[in-house]
């Protein structure tokens, strides 16, 4: 068996098969070590567990969000949102499948959006219920209490 310098990886000549390669320790230490050093930045930009209403309408700083990209989010809002609420919220999911197709409910989060900059720092799920709840809405009155297990 041989081995090359600083983290070289150690062939089983026993074996003559190239597709044979054994770590060292050292190797997977330093494996390791490299990896951790990559990871760090990857984790410090990872995603919050809650977005703020911000993140509707810009993916970052200057870029806008496309219509795909804000379908995308409602229909994954809507999967959260009403499968973490269960009975409490049917009376709003309903609704919203009888009476608000995505475009519309797209439109009314974008209108809310642009006329509402003040409530970007506001989580962005109170704000589509918010939305999708408005006063003379189809939904009007639908929302779940927010006291429940979710809100305290």
């Amino acid at each position: 068996m041989g081995s090359g310098g600083l983290g070289a990886l150690t062939y089983s000549g026993a074996t003559k098969s190239p597709s044979v390669w054994l770590y060292t320790y050292q190797d997977m230490r330093i494996f390791t070590i490299a990896l951790a050093i990559l990871a760090v930045p990857m984790l410090s930009d990872a995603a919050t567990a809650v977005h703020t209403f911000r993140v509707w309408g810009m993916s970052s700083e200057t870029q806008k969000r496309s219509y795909d990209e804000k379908l995308g989010m409602y229909i994954g809002w809507s999967n959260g949102y009403f499968s973490a609420r269960g009975a409490q919220a049917f009376p709003l999911r309903s609704c919203i499948e009888d009476n608000i197709p995505y475009d519309q409910a797209i439109a009314m989060i974008d209108k809310y959006y642009n006329d509402h900059p003040e409530k970007w720092s506001n989580d962005l799920s109170d704000v589509i219920v918010q939305v999708l709840t408005v006063e003379g809405g189809p939904c009007n009155g639908k929302a779940p209490r927010q006291d429940g297990p979710l809100h305290q």
